[in-house]
């Protein structure tokens, strides 16, 4: 559902956000009464959540004017309010409203409103559905939805149950209802509500009693015909009401005689208010405060709340996997696909190895196997590809990434997360990072329920390995005359002619084509990628002239490569004749695009390889990355943004990184590569800590590899300043997405260099260094550090780097015990900023303030520090520490003995660490934990004794500042 939140207070705005986005739906937010009505009005809504009191327009007016609004689409209006009266709450009605919530919000009331939200909404759209037909439905939707209003502010049990008979008879258009509670005991309807009149009581009562009777016995809604009633002149439908299977009653409604005949429409609309019906006699003793949504939710078993759902990787869904969807069908390898599968499926083999020379179809074969078994493997299928990575180190850390873990130290993670699961992991391209063999026998011991597909040029040589070694594609016979059915039928012309009609539509195998397609086929040896290379120009040139021209080709090329392996010459000649085909400027680009790792972006590919050269007036980057796309030495992609991104296939690769070797451009396209991803992560850095930082997380994270390779240039090309100013860049990013070990690495290597270097750059670098140490547990480490930073920052007259490490510094001292250090440094860091006049930094200091009077057990000064931090980072759009901040207020709403309310910051907290995909660090992780599974507990004993009592709305908050005042 799309949900439209009107609330001006900043944390109930962002809490009712998180949860809504957590439960599934769709959320727009307006920060006043005027914002809101402009944002229905262009884009509706399924269900309005308004706050009472509000600039610009209170909720009840807001109410009025969508009531008042002509539209098909019923809205769903939710009050929320501090007002606590059932006056205020009948004029919330009055005005048009569903449901109404007390303040503070509590998550599983609001996930009840919504479940009977989504149930009424429902309701309205099969009515609508019918309206169309007759006028008559019309009024059954109408009375359907002021059902929901007029149980809810419904303060007395007989005529909450008298209101839901007489809307009955409305909607289906009867003269008369009933509504009967099953006996047990008795093993009979005992009628509790009713609407029949006196005058004619004897017969309704016996008609609608024996349809209640049959409606009950049958478990469905039925209709008393014609022949089947002794009381001729009189309609009578009914419906059971059920819950859980169990029997609670039923409802009836009779016509007036000759005046009304029921049809299936009138069956089905009692059916579904049968559920209401059932919902209203478990929750009678609610129907005041919550009425037709608490009975919504009773009916439903509304699954666990918010509050006590897990944090952890979610890729553990059945069926979940992370395949590439693959636009060709798979071609002449239904012996190999069954070979790899039936290995697979045996219960004493835990890991294959598919090996075979570069562009063989080991990585297609793989895909389309673990497609096969998404139904066999209960706990998922993930695809890990390791193209972009050559360092064995990085494996665990890609599995785990492709896996949503991001907690460090990845491997323990991952033995945690998939102890038990029944998982098929597939690595792709282990060749590179053959080092890492080790780690994938580590990780099949620790996780004897999974499964490893690798593919690789060689095999890892473990005890556990099975090898399948993929062939190239069979060819047809060249000796003695060619039979056209036969050449057709092997799996490497197949593939050919399948390829060519992607980019020719009308061309076909025939007599006169057969023989050359079938000598250039064998040619390549069958090599599924060579094939396809020389398929991709049948848009170019005829069969005929690509035959005599890779013939010229291949005994040139095979002349001049004797030092490699004869498949891997047959690949490099495929693609080397592929590239002779290409014009100037589309070579140039191909070698240019070498650079990349992980992927490019056409700005990325314009900035990095374009020249503004009058000698090359042909030169355009973005046709040229569309020719080498469609030749088949490119493909796409789309990143999460929805923008295109462009990768080289690893074989073809490495065959431009040659072709740039040899140019003696490589050096300034490495330089230029640098530069450009120099300049985005300085323009990331200020963008992370602010109102940008998750659409600017996920362009990071997509660059990561680029990222690297630049560092990675920085270090062997000497270039310390380069090298300082790209690590120091990358330090929030690194921090913030889970990257510690790799960004710890990095900044200590680059800081054991760094004497002499600028001083503005190596107090960056000391910072982020002592940063990612405290993440680690490292304090002593992180101290000195944070020390060596504040002198640099000092010497140089920083003022805001000043406050920001006093700050850090303040925490640290906090971890170590030296309370009095701690407050001494958070207070100096909160005076600066406070000078400074910098949002972003007074919400940090207060943040640290926060943390040490809650260590200190002053719970009070530790929630207003929280709170106005959380106040100053919504402020900034600041969500990553909004975050922590939420998780630091359930902390000490645990410690103030309010669990429920602990559940609900904990459980929006990591809604918006799972939307940002920040996860915690391990050190902050178990302190989370701990008090999250405390409150979980505490609100479990809580519950029973919660029953019998009666509800009661929260009174006003005290002790929150007023800038969080409804």
């Amino acid at each position: 559902m799309r949900v439209l939140i009107a609330e001006d207070g900043a944390v109930e705005r962002l809490l009712a956000q998180s949860t809504i986005e957590m439960l599934g739906h769709e959320c727009m937010v307006a920060e006043d009464g005027a914002q809101a009505w402009a944002l229905f009005q262009e884009q509706g809504a399924d269900v309005l959540l308004s706050d009472w009191l509000m600039p610009g327009m209170s909720g009840p007016e807001l109410c009025r004017r969508v009531r008042a609004q002509a539209s098909t689409h019923y809205t769903y209006v939710i009050l929320l309010t501090k007002l606590d009266d059932k006056e205020h709450t009948l004029v919330g009605m009055r005005a048009g409203a569903d449901d109404y919530l007390a303040k503070p919000l509590q998550i599983d009331d609001l996930e009840v409103s919504l479940t009977a939200a989504q149930r009424v909404t429902e309701l309205h759209r099969q009515m609508a559905h019918r309206e169309a037909s007759r006028e008559a439905t019309l009024e059954r939707r109408d009375a359907l939805l002021r059902l929901a209003g007029r149980v809810a502010a419904e303060d007395d049990a007989e005529r909450l149950v008298r209101q839901l008979v007489s809307e009955s008879v409305v909607l289906v258009g009867g003269a008369a209802g009933m509504l009967s509670r099953w006996d047990r005991d008795q093993r009979a309807l005992i009628p509790v509500g009713s609407t029949i009149p006196t005058d004619s009581r004897d017969t309704c009562v016996a008609l609608s009693h024996a349809a209640s009777l049959q409606a009950a016995e049958r478990r469905s809604s039925i209709i008393l015909s014609e022949d089947e009633r002794e009381h001729s002149g009189i309609d009578s439908v009914a419906a059971p009401l059920l819950h859980n299977g169990l029997l609670l009653g039923a409802i009836s409604v009779v016509a007036a005689a000759s005046s009304k005949r029921f049809g299936t429409e009138d069956a089905e609309v009692l059916e579904q208010l049968a559920t209401v019906g059932a919902a209203a006699l478990v929750g009678l003793e609610r129907a005041r405060t919550s009425g037709a949504a608490l009975a919504m939710r009773t009916l439903q078993q509304a699954s666990p709340t918010l509050a006590g759902r897990t944090t952890g990787p979610t890729f553990l869904d059945r069926r979940r996997h992370n395949l590439p969807l693959q636009p060709t069908a798979l071609i002449g390898r239904s012996d190999d696909l069954q070979s790899v599968r039936d290995l697979l499926l045996r219960s004493d083999v835990r890991l294959v190895t598919l090996t075979g020379p570069a562009g063989v179809g080991k990585t297609r074969l793989s895909l389309a196997v673990a497609a096969g078994l998404l139904d066999t493997f209960e706990h998922g299928v993930v695809f890990v590809d390791l193209a972009p990575v050559d360092d064995p180190a990085l494996v665990i850390a890609m599995i785990a990434h492709a896996l949503g873990i991001q907690e460090r130290p990845a491997f323990e993670a991952l033995r945690c997360a998939l102890s038990g699961q029944r998982l098929l992991l597939l690595l792709d391209n282990f060749e590179q990072v053959a080092g890492a063999a080790g780690d994938v026998l580590e990780l099949l011991t620790a996780c004897p329920s999974v499964t490893i597909l690798v593919t690789s040029r060689s095999a890892l040589h473990l005890s556990w390995e099975r090898e399948i070694a993929v062939r190239p594609l069979a060819l047809p016979s060249l000796t003695g005359s060619l039979d056209l059915e036969s050449v057709a039928r092997a799996p490497a012309v197949a593939l050919f002619v399948e390829r060519a009609r992607a980019v020719q539509r009308d061309f076909s195998l025939t007599q006169d084509n057969a023989v050359e397609v079938a000598e250039m086929c064998a040619r390549l040896d069958g090599l599924p990628l060579a094939i396809e290379l020389a398929a991709a120009r049948c848009n170019v040139l005829p069969v005929s002239v690509l035959s005599s021209r890779m013939e010229r080709s291949l005994r040139v090329l095979i002349d001049g490569a004797r030092d490699l392996p004869e498949r891997h010459r047959t690949l490099r000649q495929a693609i080397e004749w592929s590239h002779a085909l290409l014009t100037a400027s589309e070579q140039r680009l191909f070698r240019r695009l070498a650079v990349f790792a992980g992927g490019l972006t056409i700005e990325a590919a314009s900035s990095v390889c374009d020249e503004s050269n009058p000698a090359h007036p042909d030169w355009d980057t973005q046709e040229a990355v569309g020719a080498l796309l469609t030749k088949s030495l490119l493909y796409r992609e789309v990143q999460s943004d929805g923008q295109p991104r462009f990768r080289l296939l690893e074989t073809i690769r490495e065959y431009a990184r040659e072709r740039l070797d040899a140019s003696g451009e490589l050096e300034a396209m490495q330089a230029r590569h640098a530069a450009f991803f120099m300049d985005l992560a300085e323009r990331a850095e200020p963008e992370l800590l602010g109102r940008g930082q998750e659409a600017w997380l996920e362009r990071l994270e997509w660059e990561h590899d680029n990222l690297r390779a630049a560092l990675r240039r920085s270090v062997d090309s000497r270039d310390l300043h380069s090298e300082l100013r790209l690590a120091g860049a990358l330090t929030q990013f690194w921090h913030m997405r889970g990257h510690l070990e790799e960004g710890h690495a990095c900044l200590t290597d680059a800081l054991g260099r760094s004497d002499g270097a600028p001083a503005q750059l190596r107090a960056k670098v000391l910072a982020g260094a002592a940063a990612l140490s405290a993440t680690r547990a490292r304090w002593a480490v992180a101290e000195v550090l944070f020390e060596a930073s504040l002198d640099l920052h000092l010497e140089l007259a920083d003022r805001r780097g000043t406050a920001v490490t006093l700050g850090q510094l303040a925490s640290v001292h906090h971890r170590r015990g030296a309370a009095v250090a701690a407050r001494e440094r958070g207070k100096q860091s909160l005076a600066l900023a406070r000078e400074l006049g910098d949002v972003w930094v007074v919400a940090h200091s207060l943040q640290q303030l926060g943390e040490i009077a809650v260590g200190r057990g002053d719970y009070r000064a530790g929630r207003a520090h929280y709170e106005e931090s959380l106040a100053h980072a919504l402020v900034v759009g600041d969500s990553w520490r909004a975050a922590a901040l939420l998780e630091g207020l359930g902390a000490v709403a645990l410690a103030q003995g309010r669990a429920r309310g602990a559940l609900l910051l904990g459980g929006a907290a990591a809604a918006l660490r799972v939307r940002l995909g920040t996860p915690l660090s391990a050190v902050d992780r178990g302190s989370v934990e701990q008090w999250q599974d405390r409150a979980r507990a505490g609100r479990a004993r809580s519950i029973p004794h919660r029953r019998h009592r009666p509800r009661r709305r929260p009174s006003r908050v005290r002790g929150v500042p007023p800038h969080h005042a409804a």
